[in-house]
């Protein structure tokens, strides 16, 4: 029997809030010895016309809009005035951390996977973000990445310029060769992790950030955009109640990737030791990091038991 609509979407708004609070915990993670790695020379200077011009022209076309229902075409359509007042905005955020509440706004929808649709666990939802707040996260994105980019795994493929989760395919064959030639069994673990954007924990992401020689003023805007996320679930193009969101990245956000790959080197660099593992020209490979998932690599199978358990005991630690 159909149930009424305002009950699925409350239903639904009760099990999203659900996924989106934060639990607490992390504190361990947050501890961060003093920075080994150069700070970044924060640009104290006004975001420029120029990088809010880029932003708007690099938004891609032909996606839904957030909550506000203003597409991508609309504000590359809206020429220069618009482009004022959006870089006016921007450095209203910069400067004095005053984010427009829309921007913070996530709008949820439930598709489903497989299985037993009657469980909410059997979908994945997809977010929506208002295309004006991409065009500040774009320039954030664009203003932090060469930085933290060369201090970032090599084992990292995902998400990255310039390398692909096909080149780790080509290595795990390598590895595979390699091993077999020399007589010696390849363990490995293939672990995907369970709704890893939805549990990153915020003051972890801050933490690491900071340890990386990221600049307060750009952790501060950040932390403002994140600090007022809300999200609302739409069923049937109807909106449901908006909740506050505690945790995780945002789907949709240009900056969430990064933060991802940045939160993940901070768990794998505490679960693995950089002691074992397959040697290649004198480097030990233990582990190949695709995107969201990674692969355990090692020679023997109480080793790869090992490091399989300090992985689980770190990605606990972080909500993962």
């Amino acid at each position: 029997m159909a149930q009424p609509k305002d009950k699925v979407k409350e239903r639904w708004t009760q099990y999203c809030s659900g996924l989106y609070k934060d639990e607490g915990g992390g504190d361990e993670m947050v501890k961060e010895p003093e920075s080994i790695f150069p700070s970044y020379e924060e640009d104290p200077q006004d975001i420029l016309y120029t990088e809010v011009e880029q932003a708007i022209h690099t938004l891609k076309n032909n996606k839904s809009p957030g909550s506000d229902g203003i597409p991508a075409e609309m504000i590359q359509a809206g020429g220069e005035q618009l482009i004022r007042q959006i870089h006016a905005l921007c450095n209203k955020a910069w400067h004095q951390g005053v984010i427009p509440k829309e921007w913070g706004k996530s709008i949820l929808v439930p598709i489903p996977k497989k299985g037993d649709l009657s469980e909410r666990s059997n979908y994945r939802t997809i977010s929506f973000i208002n295309h004006t707040s991409k065009i500040l996260l774009i320039i954030l994105l664009n203003r932090i990445k060469y930085h933290l980019d060369p201090y970032l795994a090599d084992e990292q493929a995902g998400f990255r310029k310039d390398r692909s989760t096909v080149q780790q395919i080509l290595t795990l064959r390598l590895l595979a060769e390699k091993t077999k030639r020399q007589g010696k069994k390849l363990y490995n673990c293939f672990i995907d992790f369970r709704k890893a954007f939805d549990t990153i924990k915020h003051k972890i992401i801050w933490a690491v950030l900071k340890s990386y020689g990221i600049g307060n003023k750009m952790i501060t805007v950040l932390q403002n955009i994140y600090e007022q996320a809300q999200s609302a679930v739409r069923i049937d193009k109807e909106t449901g109640e908006w909740f506050q969101t505690s945790v995780g990245t945002r789907q949709g956000d240009p900056l969430s990737p990064l933060l991802f790959i940045t939160y993940l080197k901070r768990v794998m660099d505490k679960a693995m030791q950089m002691d074992s593992g397959i040697n290649i020209s004198g480097t030990l490979v233990n582990n190949l990091r695709f995107a969201d998932d990674i692969d355990i690599i090692q020679e023997d199978c109480d080793m790869l038991l090992e490091q399989i358990e300090r992985l689980r005991a770190a990605a606990a630690l972080a909500g993962l």
